[in-house]
């Protein structure tokens, strides 16, 4: 059960990392403009 869980956070953790990163360069790409 412990590594089932990890494995899910696992994979939330890489969501919200990709997330930051898309906002992060929309943020960026829209003062520039």
């Amino acid at each position: 059960p412990r590594r089932a869980i990890e494995k899910v956070s696992g994979t939330r953790s890489t969501t919200q990392n990709t997330n930051k990163e898309t906002h992060g360069q929309v943020a960026q790409s829209q003062p520039s403009i």
